[in-house]
């Protein structure tokens, strides 16, 4: 298990493109890797106190930090630099 879990850190520490994990109930980042950090502007983890902040339509951001399982979907986020929007899913 130890094995597998490194393996998962390792792939998604190296990824190229942005992964964050964020916990629903209250919005925390509870994982980022460089390129999300720097897109979102997280200087670790636990920095930034909400993701749903990044969340530009208020009907995406209901639904998706709602206690309702939710399918994937696009969704349009603000970045860190200037708050530029992007497509994210």
């Amino acid at each position: 298990a130890e094995a597998a879990e490194r393996r998962l850190r390792q792939i998604l520490d190296t990824a190229p493109f942005p992964i964050v994990v964020v916990r629903r109930a209250d919005g925390a980042f509870l994982y980022s890797n460089r390129p999300a950090a720097d897109l979102f502007g997280i200087e670790d983890s636990g920095a930034v106190s909400s993701a749903p902040r990044y969340v530009l339509d208020p009907a995406h951001r209901d639904r998706i930090f709602s206690d309702r399982p939710q399918p994937d979907e696009e969704l349009q986020l603000a970045t860190a630099q200037g708050g530029r929007a992007i497509w994210a899913t």
